[in-house]
Order: structure tokens, then sequence, then C-alpha cells
């Protein structure tokens, strides 16, 4: 099955593609003119242009297929399929390769482009040396921790915010495997950071529900976190991850 067809839940919403996108790219030619710095009369500056040409096309469909791979690979990797965790190690490589090519032109800070470089070579090698589930697992979650501000370059409609809750969940679950209380406290310190500043959009949207559950739960996980119940706390990690499901799916963004 083709990964787009597996793609979860969050990234339905981000698939707004212009199907010329990749292709142009891919051939070498120019995606617009101002993009390639050619002048027109009352052309915008090439800087200014790039992103305002990258927020027209749309999320790539190359960013979704590497987004929901590198998903596929954490999955992978706390099953302990090590085979289906090198294939998607695998072709996270070869999807980078697309896909960097893309977020280069349409202008992707250079040192986010370096962080999903070293983060998918680290992936590649560990799963080829590693069969620890908890290692190859941050690793693969590593590799989705930048892709907000990959999202970000083409202005989607939902906000990428919720790739980063996401991520902060799957982090706090690997926590509660490793029964490591620092770790848990960073990270369920950055979920109640990032949630903060996505709630009052969430309220906007018509988030209400939502926003109460996640709420809830957050401060359940916090409860959890200082009593050292890891498995209520792993549970309260996961009842997060579906709320964000939720918040996508059922929010008026």
């Amino acid at each position: 099955m083709p990964i787009a067809a597996r793609c979860r839940p969050l990234l339905a919403a981000f698939a707004l593609v212009a199907c010329g996108h990749e292709a142009q790219v891919e051939s070498g030619a120019p995606l617009d003119a101002t993009a390639e710095g050619t002048s027109s009369p009352g052309a915008q500056p090439a800087s200014a242009a790039v992103p305002d040409a990258a927020a027209k096309r749309g999320v790539p469909q190359a960013a979704l297929d590497f987004e929901a791979q590198a998903e596929g690979a954490y999955d992978a990797a706390l099953k302990g399929d090590v085979a289906g965790l090198r294939t998607a190690a695998s072709s996270l490589r070869d999807l980078w390769k697309r896909l960097r090519k893309l977020v280069v032109r349409d202008g992707l800070r250079n040192a986010v482009i370096r962080e999903v470089d070293a983060s998918v070579a680290h992936l590649s090698s560990l799963s080829a040396a590693s069969t620890d589930r908890i290692q190859l697992a941050r690793a693969a979650n590593a590799v989705s921790g930048p892709m907000g501000e990959v999202f970000d370059l083409y202005r989607p409609r939902v906000p990428s915010a919720l790739l980063q809750l996401d991520f902060l969940g799957r982090e706090i679950v690997l926590d509660c495997r490793e029964s490591s209380v620092h770790l848990a406290s960073v990270h369920l310190r950055d979920l109640k950071t990032e949630w903060a500043s996505l709630r009052p959009r969430a309220l906007k949207a018509g988030g209400t529900s939502e926003a109460t559950r996640l709420d809830a739960t957050l401060s359940a996980a916090a409860d959890a976190l200082s009593a050292r119940k890891w498995s209520e706390l792993e549970r309260h990690a996961q009842a997060e991850l579906e709320i964000v499901d939720a918040l996508e799916h059922n929010l008026r963004w």
C-alpha cells in the first residue's frame, strides 16, 4: 500500500499539494521566476517571493510521505520489528533526498536541514547496529522533530504545532518505558508550553471540548509523574495523542 494511503489522521489536513511541484524540482525547471532570482516588472525580491510561492503550493506530498514513514518507523521500533524498521529507515533516506531538494529551494533554514540530515543518518546507522527498542524509537521520533518547521514553509491551514504535540507525546511514552524522571519532566513541560500557545487558537476554532480534555489529561499526567506512576503516565500520554488527532479532525482551523 502506498505511504500516502497509510498516513495517520493528523497528516490528512495538511494535504494541500500542488501536483507539479515535485516534478518541477526533479526536472530542474524553475518553480517561478522570482524564486530563481529572475526579475520582472513589479516583481518582489527573490527572498520575499520564495516563501510566498511555497505557501501557494501547499505542503508537498513528499513531506507528508516523509512524516508518515517516520511515524511508521517509530511504531516498528516499539514493536521490535527490526526488519520493518530497517525498511522504513531506508525509505526515509530516499524520501529525504527528494524532499530536501524541495525545502532547500523553498527556503528552509540551513540549521533545520542539517538537523534532518543528521537524524536520518543516525536512524539508518542505529537500525543497522542495534535492536534496542527504545533507542530505535527515539531515533525514529527524532526524524519527526523538525517537521513542524518544514510544514510551516507552506503555511498550512492546520497548525503545525499539532505535529510537535504528537512528537512530545511519543517522547513521553518512551520516557515511561525507561522510567526517566528527568526526560519525562522536560517533555511534559515542553508539551504544556506548546499547548498553552496553541490553546487560544483551538478555542477560537471550536475546540472547547477537546481543550478541556487535554487540560485534564496534562494535569493528570503531571500528577502521575509526581507519583512516579509510569504505566498511568504512559496511559495519559497515549490519551494526549488521541486528543491531538481529535483537534485536527473536529476543529474549524
